[in-house]
């Protein structure tokens, strides 16, 4: 399991706390993650389930993913694997 402490906020993440996010996620992905990883995590507005996994779903072409490497080349700033 997971433990973190972070202070609880409100709203959206700003644009300094995604790209710590996605910094974060890819250092999980080098150095914890094999095959892949199934989550559930209560929000306010129900659970969400996430999926990771390094091959891309069956049928789901590569234009439907968000491609975070493209979002942090166009909001530059200190990420979590450079930091």
């Amino acid at each position: 399991m997971i433990s973190m402490s972070v202070p609880p906020a409100d709203g959206p993440l700003s644009d300094h706390e995604s790209r710590l996010l996605i910094g974060l996620l890819r250092r999980f992905c080098d150095h914890e993650m094999d095959q892949g990883e199934r989550w559930r995590l209560s929000t306010d507005h129900g659970p969400v389930h996430v999926l990771i996994q390094r091959a891309p779903l069956p049928g789901v072409p590569l234009s439907d993913h968000d491609d975070l490497d493209a979002w942090l080349a166009a909001h530059p700033g200190e990420t979590a694997d450079r930091a």
